[in-house]
């Protein structure tokens, strides 16, 4: 097959090409159009090859080369969909990614905490759970206090701001049970606990036992009454 010279020109929805000079085998024509139009509703391809020997008018044309056409412009076509869909597309992953970052949130701040925790170093980490022990084990220190809350915040938090309300509800309503401590984690004084906690961001909860074990933990917006669930084990 010989093709002297060719033409296309094509937009969203319809291509037009022109061949002059066509040689298949033994037949030769001057010119072969061939219109294609792709309907997007329906997603479908119509087209119609038609030839012209010489002189003679245009007619239908069945050859090869009509059939790669059409199949060099459906693939045209379907590049330029695929070009027009790419932002839906792009925005639909963005959204699962977001979703998904939203749900796994906790098991990813557990991940990170507990890696912070491990690269502290065993000075820091001993130091910190003497520090528990001192304040918080209250099987020792004979404090009456059956549970210990502790919340790290930062100036400037909202969430933290927002859960202001939540731990005096915990106060008061626990009858002085349970011990609430907030820290600021730009105190350079937390430092060391906050490494020892492995606190990843803030606010994040973390719940103490009468023996300064560590029962709950959790980063965000708590409401009391999730809290004080916490405290019936």
């Amino acid at each position: 097959m010989y093709v002297q010279n060719h033409n296309c020109q094509s937009n969203n929805r319809f291509s037009l090409c022109t061949i002059t000079y066509l040689n298949i085998g033994d037949v030769k024509i001057k010119k072969i159009i061939l219109a294609v139009n792709f309907n997007y509703q329906k997603n479908k391809l119509f087209y119609r090859c038609l030839a012209t020997t010489g002189v003679a008018e245009l007619q239908d044309c069945q050859t090869s080369f009509c059939t790669l056409m059409h199949l060099f412009i459906f693939t045209e076509n379907q590049m330029i969909m695929s070009r027009q869909n790419l932002p839906v597309i792009l925005s639909a992953l963005l959204v699962v990614v977001l979703m998904t970052a939203y749900f796994l949130k906790d098991n990813l701040n557990d991940f990170i905490s507990y890696k912070m925790h491990e690269s502290a170093g065993f000075e820091t980490r001993r130091s910190g759970q003497q520090w528990v022990d001192s304040l918080y084990n209250y099987s020792k220190n004979k404090e009456d206090f059956e549970f210990t809350l502790i919340q790290f915040k930062s100036t400037g938090c909202t969430l933290c701001k927002q859960m202001e309300p939540e731990l005096e509800s915990l106060k008061r309503d626990s009858y002085n049970k349970v011990n609430v401590v907030v820290m600021n984690v730009l105190n350079p004084n937390s430092q060391q606990v906050m490494k020892h906690f492995g606190i990843a961001a803030v606010p994040t909860h973390v719940i103490l036992n009468k023996e300064g074990k560590e029962i709950f933990r959790k980063y965000g917006y708590v409401p009391a009454a999730e809290l004080k669930m916490q405290l019936v084990r």
